[in-house]
């Protein structure tokens, strides 16, 4: 799992062996407890989010995780 919080969303990627990627997005502001998943309904804030924050993260401190 690798993930990244920002002070609107949570986005947390998940990939294990022999399944599909799974994809979570919270919206903190409209959602605190974080109980929603709104990564289907907001495709363009995941990619906004792996592009801007998560990739540079993982450069950043090495993570082959990618």
């Amino acid at each position: 799992r690798r993930g990244v919080r920002t002070d609107r969303h949570t986005l947390i990627l998940n990939r294990m062996p022999g399944q599909e990627k799974s994809v979570v997005l919270y919206d903190r502001k409209v959602d605190p407890y974080q109980l929603e998943n709104v990564a289907e309904e907001q495709p363009e804030v995941v990619e906004r989010l792996i592009q801007e924050e998560l990739k540079p993260w993982l450069e950043r401190t090495g993570d082959p995780w990618e």
